[in-house]
């Protein structure tokens, strides 16, 4: 069994306004008993944008089905169209409907599902709906259905990112928060064990059109318990730059020092860290700190933004002089930003590092959850000159 997250999902009941065509179907488009959704080609309705959310679901295959014999299920709590499903509840897929958007006329597709049955042979109502690749239409948009079908198995890998990406929960003294709901001030824990505050937030959303053409843009999916025991909790999606912090005693055997902080793109091969093939559109969040330092993300220890050389030339003028705001001495000669811990990053040092862990069955951070830890980071200089 394997957890999957995934995002784009909308609370159902008055997602649409029925407006002409064919019956009303009420406040929701529910499955009727041939299996099919109770939306008929030519009908039109409004649709009402919602907030969307993601689940996270523990299954045996890599398909999202209706009918399943070995039924996936809620593997964490989730909030789904007003009610509260604790695991393993059962969760599942129930057909699927195409929209033409009437003023533009681009088609939407949008899977609907319900919770607490696996809907083999029965008519369900919808709880929730899906936006394909996260791609939904504008709020108040007049809508025409061009089709309604059973889906077969939607894998897994076509279903959006969670949408650090946004939906990423980041610990707080308040608790763990979707990283796009953070502010300027907010405070973060820190693995020194300090809550640090929000200096600054940079984001930027990568569209479909920009993932098909610069594949370097795909985050990569850091697969729960990948890095050790519940490390992450729930699968971590993070751009392909962004250093992760591996803490071991073989770490400390092999290298000197007993944490590192090495690129996500790096991992690529250590089982359940995979890059992201699918295409729905999401955003990527730099959060800044008074100093480098690590956050819980997910329930994995991530570095927030580091000020390097890389980082500050690739910011516009404008970019530049906003930070320079915060940090007046930034691009003076003595402005001090240190790493929170010792970089890893040539090739051959990294495969060196895994090709040890993974062959004598050792986890990234032996420590387990770092929900459970509280010990500082190490960071002596010595580390870092024998790790340049």
């Amino acid at each position: 069994m394997a957890d999957y997250s995934f995002g784009s999902l909308i609370d159902a009941t008055g997602a649409f306004t029925w407006v002409s065509g064919g019956d009303d179907p009420g406040s929701t488009i529910d499955e009727l008993g041939s299996g099919l959704p109770e939306a008929t080609a030519g009908q039109v309705y409004t649709y009402n944008a919602r907030e969307k959310y993601s689940v996270v679901v523990t299954d045996d295959d890599g398909g999202f089905v209706e009918a399943d014999n070995s039924q996936q299920t809620l593997a964490q709590a989730a909030t789904i169209n007003g009610i509260t499903y604790l695991p393993p509840t059962r969760i599942t897929s129930t057909g699927e409907i195409v929209f033409k958007d009437t003023a533009t006329d681009i088609e939407y597709r949008a899977y609907t599902g319900t919770v607490g049955t696996n809907s083999d042979a029965t008519a369900s109502p919808t709880s929730f709906y899906i936006w394909q690749n996260g791609d939904a239409p504008p709020d108040g948009a007049t809508l025409t259905v061009v089709s309604s079908t059973q889906p077969s198995s939607i894998p897994y890998s076509s279903l959006p990112a969670p949408c650090f990406c946004n939906g990423t929960l980041i610990d707080t003294p308040d608790g763990p928060r979707p990283v796009e709901t953070l502010a300027v001030g907010d405070l973060v824990n820190t693995l020194s064990g300090r809550a640090l505050p929000i200096r600054w937030i940079g984001s930027r959303e990568i569209s479909t059109e920009a993932l098909r053409a610069i594949p370097k843009l795909r985050p990569v999916l850091i697969g729960p318990g990948s890095l050790g025991p519940d490390t992450p909790e729930t699968e971590l999606a993070i751009s392909p730059q962004h250093r992760v912090r591996v803490s071991s005693a073989l770490t400390a055997e092999l290298t000197g020092t007993a944490e590192l902080l090495i690129p996500a793109k790096k991992l690529l091969g250590v089982p359940g860290v995979r890059p992201y093939q699918g295409e729905a559109p999401f955003t990527y969040f730099h959060l800044l700190l008074d100093e480098h330092s690590c956050v819980c993300s997910n329930g994995a220890w991530t570095e927030s933004l580091y000020l390097g050389k890389e980082f500050l030339g690739s910011l516009s003028p404008e970019g530049r002089a906003e930070l320079a705001l915060i940090f007046p001495e930034l691009f003076g000669a003595d402005f001090s930003y240190p790493p929170a811990a010792p970089f890893l990053s040539r090739r051959k040092d990294v495969d060196r590092l895994l090709a040890h862990h993974l062959s004598e069955s050792a986890a990234l951070n032996s420590s387990g959850s770092p929900r459970a830890a509280g010990q500082p980071m190490s960071s002596t200089s010595e580390n870092r000159e024998a790790l340049a």
